[in-house]
């Protein structure tokens, strides 16, 4: 849900002017197949996510604000999370005609908190950011690289017999 390009009235509420973008309904379709995700890092720590399917809110504010976080949320009230990269992607990939979907991990609500929680494993701080990221890049590799994600149209992104995650060193 683009949250930028608004009318805001005299009595503050907000008119939102762009439309919300849909993801490829196939990518869709392989990636909601999936309730919750497990991996391990490259300490041979194992983490767990639970996977959540909806739409989220995008633009160009970094949020730091809780009110104006509730505010948002209120007004989009479906929506699971906030970004500032999406809504680029998606209208990119809509103008070239590119199947797309965004896959994201939350590490942070918008509240301040984003460097003050760090993980030690193997005696080294791990940030939340950086185990986000691994999760959601191991989740795309399991359904990309799943025997079946698109066996019914004829493809096979990946015809190596390889399917173990690239290594993502966490520091």
């Amino acid at each position: 849900f683009p949250y930028d390009s608004a009318r805001i009235s005299k009595d503050s509420s907000s008119d939102y002017r762009a439309p919300s973008m849909e993801p490829d309904i196939l990518l869709l379709n392989r990636f909601s197949g999936y309730s919750s995700h497990s991996f391990q890092d490259n300490l041979n720590a194992l983490h767990s996510a639970t996977v959540f399917k909806g739409g989220f809110l995008s633009g160009e504010k970094l949020i730091d604000n809780l009110s104006y976080r509730d505010q948002l949320f209120n007004d989009f009230q479906t929506a699971l999370c906030g970004d500032m990269e999406s809504w680029g992607f998606a209208t990119t990939c809509k103008v070239n005609n590119i199947p797309w979907i965004a896959v994201k991990s939350i590490s942070d609500w918008a509240d301040w908190k984003k460097t003050s929680s760090k993980k030690i494993l193997s005696n080294k701080p791990i940030s939340d950011q950086v185990i986000a990221a691994h999760s959601a890049f191991s989740f795309i590799h399991k359904v990309l690289t799943s025997e079946l994600a698109f066996a019914e149209i004829g493809v096979d992104p990946f015809s190596s017999d390889e399917t173990e995650i690239p290594e993502v060193q966490l520091n």
